[in-house]
């Protein structure tokens, strides 16, 4: 716990430096500060979740990518995006198509040089990952046998969305391989959502709300005085960072970058499963874009 509250800590610094990257000082203090009062960022580091390694491992990545933009030292930092970023998708799988798309990012930014030099240190990063699954699982295995119950979870005739629904006891009698489980998970799922599209929609658009809902659902976070702090957290920073988005899309490639990080997280677990849980990654994210509209607010509530 305290090398994961040392992890949690991280966060406001790297909030900080994205902040400050992005706007200026005041709006990198204003992340900072939420970071370390935010409720979710506060329940996520006592919890045992890959998420706790994750969310700043996420910033990092971001933060390095923005500096690509750097004329100055655009190749070490397109290398240390792309560690960043191998690093980031052995930790949670749900990065993977993302740091494919970093790779499209630099590429359209700064060239086919960078790019490569992002994507090429992803894959030494993840190397001795894809050796130790071709060794003990005898099949190229990128990072995880989770993405097929992932969807067959959020995708099969008893699912709700939030992934209540715990495996299949008949796949799991008839594929008693770890990696044939997987792909049995995997086709059991598309053939549900093949087979009845009106339900995958209407399933896709409840998983939606419960990855973007105020009101927190999981154990720990019951108790009425916790469910108002992460509803008002929520109320405070969801519509300014949105706000910001539409406003600066066009302009700021880094609001793109953030912002298409909400966006595909979205998509992503509107496919699999939606949860609060998944959606707490992303929170400092939120912090980040929100973080210009609530300094601006606080400068002026403060001159008068």
């Amino acid at each position: 716990r305290l090398a994961q509250a040392l992890l949690g800590t991280l966060l406001c610094p790297l909030a900080f430096l994205l902040a400050r990257r992005l706007w200026d000082d005041a709006a990198g203090l204003m992340a900072a500060g939420l970071c370390a009062i935010h409720p979710y960022l506060i329940y996520l580091t006592f919890q045992f979740v890959g998420e706790v390694a994750f969310v700043p491992l996420l910033l990092a990545a971001c933060f390095l990518l923005m500096m690509v933009d750097d004329d100055r030292s655009r190749w070490p930092h397109a290398a240390a995006a792309g560690v960043a970023a191998g690093l980031t998708n052995l930790v949670r799988a749900t990065y993977v198509p993302f740091s494919a798309l970093g790779a499209l990012w630099i590429l359209r930014r700064r060239g086919p040089k960078p790019a490569a030099a992002y994507a090429l240190c992803v894959g030494l990063v993840m190397l001795p990952w894809f050796y130790r699954n071709a060794v003990v699982m005898g099949a190229f295995i990128p990072v995880s046998t989770e993405g097929g119950q992932a969807l067959w979870h959020g995708n099969n005739p008893r699912a709700t969305g939030g992934g209540e629904t715990y495996g299949d006891p008949d796949l799991v009698r008839r594929h008693p391989s770890e990696v044939d489980l997987d792909r049995a998970y995997w086709r059991a799922g598309r053939s549900n959502i093949l087979s009845d599209p009106p339900r995958f929609l209407q399933m896709a658009v409840k998983k939606a709300w419960l990855f973007w809902r105020p009101f927190p659902h999981q154990s720990g976070i019951t108790t009425r005085a916790r469910q108002w702090a992460a509803a008002c957290a929520w109320a405070l920073i969801v519509p300014a960072a949105l706000f910001t988005i539409v406003r600066r899309w066009r302009t700021s490639g880094g609001v793109r970058l953030l912002g298409g990080f909400l966006i595909y997280m979205t998509l992503f677990h509107m496919i699999f499963i939606g949860q609060i849980r998944f959606r707490i990654p992303a929170e400092p994210l939120l912090i980040v874009l929100a973080a210009p509209v609530l300094a601006g607010a606080l400068r002026k509530a403060w001159s008068a």
